[in-house]
């Protein structure tokens, strides 16, 4: 029965997954608790290495060996301290692409011609019948889609925008 060279557990070469019997390669040197990727010949996600009798996982983004109580999960590749605060991470990905639909129309109002912090500008829709979706709630990837949906819109302040919401049958209008 072969060894690992990482944890020095022994791990058999004949083995099941899925109810499916599968013979691991003769050249295999690592158990598939710490390699389980190499089991159907893909490429390793968790680097692990024997340290002081420990062991230990290796972060993809700073290269250290740690325990596994500094990952977030028994797979993850990432150690807590490198990994970002997610929504803090959303919320400044969501205001990157909001600049970049901004500068993708032309920086400035189609109504009123200035310009402002893009803070103050909304994406309206032209024709609300071919309305995709909302930009804003479009997630904080851009896209081809995101794209062609912006295609369809005028960069309106928030104030243009508003009027021209109030040109539309059924929108509160003072005399």
């Amino acid at each position: 029965m072969p060894q690992c060279k990482i944890c020095d557990s022994d791990f058999k070469r004949r083995i099941k997954i899925d109810n499916h019997p599968v013979l691991l390669s003769a050249s295999r040197k690592t158990c598939l608790e710490c390699n389980p990727i190499r089991a159907i010949g893909g490429a390793p996600t968790r680097r692990r290495k024997k340290i002081n009798g420990v062991v230990k996982r290796q972060c993809s983004k700073c290269n250290e060996y740690l325990d596994d109580s500094h990952f977030p999960k028994k797979t993850g590749l990432i150690c807590k301290s490198c990994r970002p605060n997610n929504n803090l991470y959303i919320r400044l990905r969501k205001i990157e692409l909001k600049l970049l639909a901004v500068q993708y129309l032309g920086s400035k109002c189609k109504s009123c011609k200035n310009i402002f912090p893009i803070c103050a500008y909304g994406f309206h829709h032209r024709d609300p019948s071919e309305k995709d979706f909302e930009i804003a709630k479009a997630g904080y990837i851009w896209t081809d889609k995101m794209q062609r949906e912006l295609d369809k819109c005028d960069l309106l302040c928030h104030n243009c925008h508003s009027i021209e919401h109030s040109k539309h049958p059924g929108s509160l209008q003072l005399p």
